[in-house]
C-alpha cells in the first residue's frame, strides 16, 4: 500500500495542531524535555509563523489531514 505523504511550509492555522503534536512526542518520554516543562501554547506559535521571514521555516509532514511529523528550528522550542 503507497501512501502519500505531502511536506509544506506551516502556517499560522497550523499552530494549535502543532501544539498537541509537541505535546504528544514529549509525553513519550524520548524527548529532552520532560512531559509538559515546554509551555508553547497555541498563539505563542501562531505569533512565531507570522514573524518567521524567508531565511526560517517549519515544515509540516502530512498525511491525510493527520501531521506526521515537524521540524522546529532550535529559537522555536
Amino acid at each position: 500500500m503507497e501512501t502519500d505523504i505531502h511536506i509544506r511550509k506551516a502556517v499560522p492555522a497550523d499552530a494549535e495542531r502543532l501544539v498537541e503534536l509537541i505535546k504528544e512526542v514529549e509525553d513519550s518520554g524520548l524527548m529532552l524535555f520532560e512531559p509538559g516543562e515546554r509551555k508553547t501554547k497555541p498563539e505563542q506559535l501562531k505569533k512565531r509563523l507570522e514573524g518567521m521571514d524567508e531565511h526560517s521555516v517549519i515544515l509540516t509532514a502530512e498525511e491525510g489531514d493527520f501531521c506526521k511529523d515537524i521540524f522546529l528550528p532550535s529559537e522555536m522550542l
